[in-house]
């Protein structure tokens, strides 16, 4: 199974291009997310980083639809807390330490996370272009159809998989 990053989750949600490889990998294995992917995005369309987006209540449901939400337990909290891993941000913490706790695949866009050597993950660096509007320019529409093969940016896709 593998466990969702906030940034694909995201992207794959509102159908932003993603490249084939890594789209193939999340439409044909079981996904699972951590809550704190929730609570990254929410924060980021407070902030008012993510314009025209709705706010995730209005559309979270959806979002989670066929995703295992696997939570934060006391143990994993304290993992995270605990490791010695030179990383500040408490959610990709808390997000490696599911994954580490739960066995589950990390797949990611995260040059940081790619480093460690104890965790099973899927790495894949985006184009250069983050998929985000330009600051002022709202979001297109949520369309439920996929995108088609074509609208894909797969030219800049590094794939390295790691399970260990």
């Amino acid at each position: 199974m593998l466990l969702v990053d906030s940034n694909l989750w995201f992207k794959f949600y509102w159908r932003l291009p993603l490249p084939k490889r890594l789209l193939h990998r999340i439409e044909s294995e079981p996904l699972s997310l951590s809550p704190i992917s929730v609570l990254e995005i929410a924060t980021k369309i407070h902030k008012g980083h993510l314009p025209g987006i709705p706010p995730i209540e209005q559309w979270l449901a959806t979002a989670i639809d066929g995703y295992t939400v696997v939570g934060v337990t006391p143990e994993i909290a304290a993992a995270a807390g605990a490791d010695q891993w030179n990383h500040r941000d408490p959610a990709d913490r808390l997000i490696v330490h599911t994954a580490l706790g739960n066995g589950l695949t990390l797949i990611h866009t995260d040059p940081i996370i790619r480093k460690r050597s104890d965790l099973k993950q899927a790495y894949f660096k985006l184009a250069s272009s983050s998929g985000f509007p330009q600051s002022g320019k709202p979001f297109p529409q949520r369309d439920r159809k996929r995108l088609p093969a074509t609208a894909l940016d797969s030219t800049s896709l590094i794939s390295e998989d790691r399970d260990r």
